[in-house]
């Protein structure tokens, strides 16, 4: 049955994920001895699920401090909006939904808006199935930025860095490793 073959092609076929990939500038980084995983980073493209449902404590998990804040504000001005209008409960959930769909739509943009503020650099862009083949594939094709991370050059990298015109990346300004 053509159904039937649908759904076995579709359990099959592998999702892509984007994911935008992003190394903290080593003359802005503070002093936490040498470079680790927490220094290269790596945000899905699309809706941010966990921003939707714990909008705070997600910020709060990613240390976006003033986006936490801003948070709560928002979530404030909801509530205020539902008293002030004496809102039926019907419309109080669907204030909450639009602030949750809201909050889900761009928390991953604040994400890279607060990591750009916190001396990260955006790389360029890379498509994997999930978040850990997505940072295998992109050390893959920069073997001197997976030396540099590992805190090991090894002997086979392919030289320095390539020049920052061979980067891919949204900025507009040069991106240097």
């Amino acid at each position: 049955a053509p159904f039937d073959a649908f759904i076995k092609r579709s359990v099959s076929d592998k999702v892509m994920r984007t994911y935008t990939v992003h190394l903290r500038r080593s003359a802005d980084a503070p002093a936490l001895g040498p470079i680790g995983d927490r220094d290269l980073v790596l945000i899905k493209e699309g809706f941010a699920w966990p921003a939707f449902f714990f909008s705070v404590l997600w910020a709060l998990r990613h240390r976006m401090w003033w986006g936490a804040l801003a948070l709560v504000a928002v979530n404030g001005i909801g509530a205020a909006l539902v008293v002030a209008f004496g809102m039926n409960p019907v419309g109080e959930v669907l204030v909450n939904l639009g602030v949750a769909i809201l909050i889900g739509q761009s928390g991953n943009d604040l994400r890279r808006w607060t990591l750009g503020r916190s001396g990260f650099t955006e790389l360029g862009v890379v498509m994997a199935e999930n978040r850990t083949a997505a940072e295998r594939r992109f050390l893959e094709t920069r073997p001197w930025l997976a030396a540099m991370l590992s805190g090991r050059p090894e002997k086979n990298t392919a030289g320095p860095p390539p020049p920052p015109s061979t980067l891919v990346s949204h900025n507009p300004s040069p991106v240097t490793p």
